[in-house]
């Protein structure tokens, strides 16, 4: 009973180390390693600061891809305004509040955001976007010009990986890429103007931009439009 035991154990032992052995009365006869089984890529979509090998930031592009699926929203700048169009595809409860979907927020008087994705990191920007705007005015005496304001968002989107410094001591502001795309819509020195920001940080400006579900579709459709022949 003892040498089947010691026997069972080796056995064990040795697929556990991936070895295949041949066992015969005079002991072990042969040793064969199997092919060898590539490992999985060292969890680049693990960490929201790591490259991989093609440069990619997979929690990034993970994050685009939430975009992707939320509430189809459409901006558009025609010759005497900008027009944001949302519209909610998603099944919703009857005992659900609708006007607390949000989707086009009203910061001023000439300034509207449009969001897709995440609600809650959205609510975030919208936060943001009304503090920026507020401190410009106390400190210019100014409005902000829609350009200073999506640059600000832009660095607001990467501050999951602005790590706390001997100069900042401040704890980075959330640990993930905001899962939402945000489109900014309004007039300045520059006219009536779109903005639009995906989950990379990456903004500019557009004459006609699709965000959401089916938007790559939308896009292609809108290409085709010359929006500032248009009236609103």
């Amino acid at each position: 009973i003892k040498r089947k035991f010691n026997f069972e154990m080796k056995i064990g032992l040795l697929e556990a180390l991936l070895l295949i052995s041949i066992i015969t009365s005079d002991g072990i006869s042969h040793v064969a390693r199997p092919r060898s089984i590539s490992k999985p890529k060292a969890g680049y979509d693990m960490d929201t600061n790591m490259f991989s090998p093609d440069g990619s930031l997979h929690q990034v592009k993970y994050a685009v891809k939430s975009v992707l699926q939320g509430s189809l929203t459409i901006g558009i700048v025609c010759k005497d305004g900008v027009v944001l169009i949302a519209y909610d595809h998603k099944p919703r409860s009857l005992l659900l509040v609708k006007e607390c979907l949000k989707k086009i927020v009203l910061y001023e008087s000439n300034v509207l955001g449009a969001f897709s994705g995440l609600q809650a990191d959205g609510r975030l920007l919208a936060t943001q976007t009304r503090f920026f705007l507020a401190n410009h005015e106390r400190l210019f005496n100014e409005s902000s010009s829609l350009e200073s304001l999506a640059n600000h968002l832009s660095d607001v989107y990467l501050l999951f990986n602005d790590y706390p410094s001997p100069e900042n001591q401040e704890r980075k502001m959330h640990a993930r890429p905001l899962g939402v795309g945000s489109l900014l819509a309004g007039k300045d020195h520059m006219g009536f103007s779109l903005f639009y920001l995906d989950p990379s940080g990456n903004q500019g400006r557009w004459r006609a931009k699709a965000m959401g579900k089916d938007s790559h579709s939308i896009d292609e459709k809108l290409k085709m439009i010359n929006s500032l022949e248009l009236d609103v």
